[in-house]
């Protein structure tokens, strides 16, 4: 009996001391120091912030960020890394497993970092997070849906970026400078954003900019957007009305600084010939020295998949999307649905998959990337 209830208490010890962990609390393993976010208590997930390294500690040139850890029996998902935690440090390249994103300056002055994935996460990549991470080259965000202040400023040897799901560049009104003096970035793909902030290409290398039917808002002062860009030679826009835009607030009357100088380098493509005239006569669209007419195809329809995450039923809000072929990340085929009230996903295993839209003559004309979720 007295051993029984020797057992009891040892095993009630173990059970207290490792739940005992609350928000604020610290631990650490081998490489990384954790800060308790949250802990299970009132069914609320565990969940814990990277906010550096163990003194000592090599870090590895090919940074790895699980997507959870083990302290004293007990598992906590890893949701953030904090600001500053790698800032300086000489990693090459970043992967990110889970669902963690990077607070304020989390990589700043990462010199050697080349390329960066994030297959998984949600949400904002936070402020200058990427700045003068001048090597980096290669960046995957699938899921982020915005990007904060200066996040990618002064990253020169970025050429090009794909945000498949970013719907805010910049934080705010007055914030924005996203992708300020990366002189190298030529191309952007941004295809469901609504909303860009002050000075986010300034500087860059853009040749050519789509700014989607989806796009709603530019910063009120429309200010610096586009400015000092040389080399762009065309802006396409797929909404029907032209967007109003401001002229320079500080500068001399009919002065532009959105656009500033692609005004006389670039032409601007409008979709639908009646909508020419409109943007002839609008400010700042007037000023464009050369006119076109843009592709008037499927391709510029606004097919935006939801929800994304997505873990049962994948809707769209377009009646274009007639039917579709799944495809995974590798590019097999692994499904083809009919769109009747949505396309059910439920059978997928948690990943990231490509789900290309067809009309009702079969022609696909768009690829979406999701995330399906459990």
């Amino acid at each position: 009996m007295k051993k029984t209830l020797l057992l009891f208490i040892t095993l009630l010890t173990i059970t207290v001391t490792n739940a005992q962990l609350v928000a604020g609390d610290t631990f650490e393993d081998s490489l990384y120091q954790y800060s308790v976010s949250t802990a299970a208590e009132a069914g609320s997930p565990n969940t814990v912030s990277i906010i550096g390294t163990v003194d000592g500690a090599t870090i590895p040139n090919d940074l790895v960020i699980p997507v959870s850890v083990t302290h004293e029996g007990v598992e906590y998902t890893i949701k953030f890394i904090a600001n500053g935690a790698f800032s300086g440090t000489a990693i090459t390249s970043l992967v990110v497993q889970g669902d963690a994103v990077p607070g304020n300056q989390a990589f700043f002055n990462c010199a050697s970092l080349t390329s960066v994935s994030f297959p998984v996460a949600t949400g904002d990549l936070g402020r200058q997070a990427f700045r003068n991470c001048t090597a980096l080259t290669s960046v995957s965000i699938p899921n982020i849906t915005s990007l904060n202040v200066q996040t990618f400023r002064n990253c020169t040897a970025l050429e090009n970026i794909d945000l498949p799901s970013v719907s805010k560049i910049g934080l705010g009104i007055g914030e924005g400078l996203t992708f300020w003096q990366s002189a190298a970035l030529k191309t952007v793909n941004m295809p469901v954003i609504d909303s860009i902030y002050v000075g986010a290409f300034n500087g860059t290398g853009l040749t050519s900019i789509t700014l989607p039917a989806s796009l709603d808002f530019l910063d009120e002062t429309n200010y610096n957007m586009f400015r000092g860009i040389s080399t762009l030679a065309e802006v396409i826009v797929e909404s029907p009305t032209p967007l109003p835009l401001t002229y320079n607030p500080a500068g001399d009357a009919g002065v532009n600084s959105i656009f500033n100088t692609a005004l006389s380098t670039a032409t601007l493509k409008v979709t639908g010939a009646e909508n020419v005239a409109a943007y002839q006569q609008a400010d700042v669209w007037k000023d464009f020295s050369g006119f076109a007419l843009g592709v008037e195809s499927q391709e510029l329809i606004a097919v935006n998949a939801y929800p994304n995450p997505v873990k049962n039923k994948l809707y769209f809000r377009s009646d274009d999307v007639d039917s579709v072929e799944i495809y995974n990340i590798l590019g097999a085929k692994i499904s083809s649905q009919k769109v009747v009230n949505g396309v059910d996903v439920s059978s997928l295993n948690r990943g990231i998959y490509l789900v290309k839209a067809k009309n009702n003559e079969g022609l696909a004309f768009k690829t979406i990337r999701i995330f399906k979720d459990l």
